[in-house]
């Protein structure tokens, strides 16, 4: 019963993990096209480019378009998770409540002690909470393993530059470069900044 009352916990997390993990290796362009529109839109090192063209319009508009898309879609897959995570604490709960309403019966019945149903009680605790435990960690490993095979179809990735099959080498360079009455001012000054 303990085994089983944690079971259903433990398959959602494993499916929901890998169902974000699809689904964010399929926005990851998404995702990359906003978050350089957010750096444009931001960053003032583009600001005069940004007012010359008069594109701030049509950037902040893709910008909340494809924000809007991720946000939608990701809140889709959370609220199915969070409502499949309501069913199996439920079903948890009611597991957990069945064994102390036994182990209860049992001690009214004078069938265990006072003490064995203290005993009994405490040791299903600890075993539910060890098993949770130990559960999660299998869950949290899956998803490490998703990411893993994620980086290594990534590192598999063939090169697209061939080498040359004969490379001419570097020239060397022996002489200094130098500079002989070179001279700057700006055109608005009558002293040389640069001598």
């Amino acid at each position: 019963v303990l085994i089983l009352s944690a079971l259903p916990a433990l398959f959602i997390k494993v499916y929901f993990a890998k169902k974000m993990y699809t689904w964010e290796k399929k926005i990851t362009q998404t995702e990359r096209e906003s978050i350089y529109l957010n750096m444009m839109l931001t960053v003032d090192k583009f600001v005069k480019e940004i007012r010359i063209f008069d594109v701030s319009k049509t950037f902040i508009e893709r910008y909340a378009k494809l924000r809007g898309e991720i946000y939608t879609e990701k809140m889709a897959i959370v609220g199915k998770q969070s409502k499949a995570e309501i069913i199996a604490k439920a079903l948890e709960v009611i597991a957990t409540v069945s064994i102390y309403i036994f182990v209860a019966y049992r001690a009214v019945l004078g069938k265990i002690t006072a003490g064995g149903f203290v005993m009994y009680f405490q040791a299903f605790q600890k075993g539910q909470s060890s098993l949770k435990a130990t559960l999660q960690s299998l869950a949290t490993l899956y998803q490490n393993r998703l990411f893993l095979q994620y980086l290594f179809e990534f590192l598999d990735i063939k090169h697209k530059v061939k080498e040359a099959k004969d490379p001419m080498p570097l020239p060397k360079i022996e002489e200094k470069i130098s500079f002989h009455d070179v001279s700057f001012k700006y055109p608005s000054s009558e002293h040389d900044i640069l001598k």
